[in-house]
């Protein structure tokens, strides 16, 4: 504000930026007339969130009388960036380990996406879109931005050692537009593959593969005699290896219906191989 007649050169402003050999002037304009201050091109927050103008006010005296002042602006952010995950296009999948038969409600994992953004426009959802057919896994949003992933049903490794999971991240008023089924796209970085490798756990008895076998052996056999041979199978992929013992022996007479219970004796099988041998004569 000067004090003297704006009709005359005394009174008469003019407004400018100086000639600093800053990016001000490429940035921003102002009339020398009114002193508005525009800007030339679009502002990017995430470039930079705050210029510090140098303003100068001078009249067409003589002698030149001027003034100067600073003016701070702060770009807004406007949500202008969707959220991606930091991986390259040709990157591996996520690999996570569990135990089978954890309880349910437990931490697999987590992923992180990221969003330049600020604020309530830095919210990032996140959604399981393929590979999760039986819904035996969750995935929420912590405090953090964080996708946490939970077990959600019973994980049996017997069923499957293996989960290929594929992880969507997108702003939490797009969750209708993005969670559509469909398999991994290794160029859209707002999407992840997860592979939940299933550690065996040794929750199952082993079970014969034949559980009645008939064999005849004569009465006068030779002692050592193989007779037959039994096999059994575990489930569990990291099950101890199985071994063979006989339990007990009963003789059957079908013609006088006598039975007699002969405890081990009559006959042997071998605890690796399950071949099963004549004990006596």
């Amino acid at each position: 504000m000067d004090p003297d007649d704006p009709n005359t050169a005394n009174g008469k402003l003019v407004y400018s930026f100086p000639d600093d050999g800053t990016i001000v002037q490429k940035l921003f304009q102002i009339d020398p007339n009114s002193g508005l201050i525009t800007t030339k091109v679009p502002l990017d927050r995430e470039e930079r969130e705050e210029y510090t103008l140098i303003l100068e006010a001078r009249d067409l005296g003589n002698p030149v009388q001027q003034t100067s002042r600073l003016l701070t602006v702060v770009v807004k952010d406007v949500d202008d960036h969707p959220p991606q995950f930091e991986r390259q296009r040709n990157s591996v999948p996520l690999m996570m380990e569990v135990e089978e038969e954890m309880p349910i409600n437990m931490k697999i994992g987590e992923v992180i996406a990221i969003d330049k953004d600020i604020g309530r426009n830095a919210v990032i959802d996140y959604a399981i879109i393929y590979g999760n057919d039986d819904g035996v896994f969750g995935i929420s949003r912590d405090d953090q931005n964080r996708g946490i992933i939970t077990l959600d049903k019973r994980l049996d490794r017997e069923m499957s050692g293996l989960h290929t999971l594929t992880i969507k991240c997108f702003e939490p008023t797009d969750r209708i537009n993005k969670i559509s089924k469909m398999p991994y796209n290794k160029l859209k970085l707002d999407e992840i593959q997860v592979k939940v490798h299933v550690r065996d756990k040794d929750d199952n008895n082993p079970t014969f593969v034949e559980r009645n076998l008939t064999r005849g052996v004569r009465v006068n056999a030779a002692i050592y005699t193989e007779i037959g041979k039994v096999h059994a199978d575990d489930a569990d992929a990291e099950a101890d290896v199985i071994n063979y013992h006989l339990e007990n022996v009963t003789f059957h007479r079908p013609k006088t219906g006598m039975k007699r219970d002969l405890g081990e004796s009559g006959f042997l099988v071998d605890p690796s191989t399950g071949v099963i041998q004549t004990n006596q004569s």
